[in-house]
């Protein structure tokens, strides 16, 4: 992924806004006051790579500074466990893009110890029909409406979010775990994603007890007619939701290991599951 220059507290630079062509500048502060600053846009001609046209350095190789170090890079996505380049700037490919066919951005490395990070920006700068659900989270791409994170931030709606602390990381190859989120240029069309953090985002915690306490099986996925699922622990309820967040169907306790679901429409859903304990789970049920 390329890397956006943010530049110190609120000093951002003019945009370069035409229907090709669009850049701004985002900053990164941690506890310590160690600033650093990213460039990110768009072009036409752009690439999701290095493009030395457009003045991007790839700096893998250079060490990063004392303090707080941040950079774009494409890792923990598609598959990537390292990166392939880290940049200060990226100015990737881009076509008014709809969330469901993006590449979902690149990805934000920053390099800390001293969290919370505030990452500030200027909002008004993303006012454009094109970049107005531009995001910014520290949840995993690919899985935006159902995977977990600490945050969902669109840049139109505010100016800043403070992190305290990364959702996910990677070890780097000087054995540093190293923060990373991610941020993406996007249409109107991503405020379809359901981003209920009651339904999509339950609490970690209990997750976590509801994978270590309950083997659950739902198949076949996908579906056609009847979907099966199977618990060795109690199912107390569970709803089945459309992808933009309309609750399909409800069901409780006896009813809950078959499902007709022969009248509903092709499309990805959302399943949540809640123990007798109160955990849940959510599963993803294409048919």
């Amino acid at each position: 992924m390329k890397t956006l220059k943010l530049f110190p507290l609120l000093f951002f630079f003019p945009a370069f806004v035409n229907a090709q062509h669009f850049d701004f500048k985002i900053s990164f502060q941690d506890s310590l006051s160690n600033i650093d600053t990213l460039t990110y846009g768009y072009d036409l001609t752009a690439t999701n790579g290095i493009d030395a046209t457009f003045g991007e350095i790839n700096i893998m190789a250079v060490s990063p500074g004392k303090g707080l170090d941040v950079r774009f890079s494409n890792v923990l996505v598609n598959g990537k466990t390292s990166p392939d380049y880290q940049s200060k700037k990226q100015i990737i490919s881009n076509k008014c893009p709809d969330w469901l066919f993006s590449d979902f951005g690149v990805s934000i490395e920053i390099d800390s110890k001293d969290y919370p990070v505030t990452i500030k920006w200027d909002r008004n700068l993303f006012k454009d029909s094109c970049r107005i659900g531009t995001i910014l989270t520290d949840v995993h791409p690919g899985g935006w409406f159902d995977t977990r994170g600490h945050f969902r931030v669109f840049l139109s709606e505010t100016d800043s979010i403070k992190v305290k602390k990364p959702y996910y990381s990677y070890i780097n190859s000087s054995g540093k775990k190293i923060g990373v989120f991610w941020i993406a240029f996007m249409d109107s069309s991503v405020y379809q994603i359901p981003f209920d953090p009651i339904i999509f985002e339950p609490d970690p915690l209990t997750i976590n007890q509801f994978d270590k306490e309950n083997e659950v099986e739902v198949f076949p996925n996908p579906i056609q007619d009847n979907l099966y699922i199977k618990s060795n622990k109690p199912i107390q309820s569970l709803e089945l939701y459309e992808l933009y967040g309309k609750k399909v169907l409800s069901k409780e306790k006896e009813d809950v290991h078959i499902l007709n679901l022969a009248s509903i429409p092709a499309g990805i859903y959302l399943l949540k599951l809640t123990d007798d304990r109160g955990n849940t789970i959510i599963k993803k049920i294409i048919k």
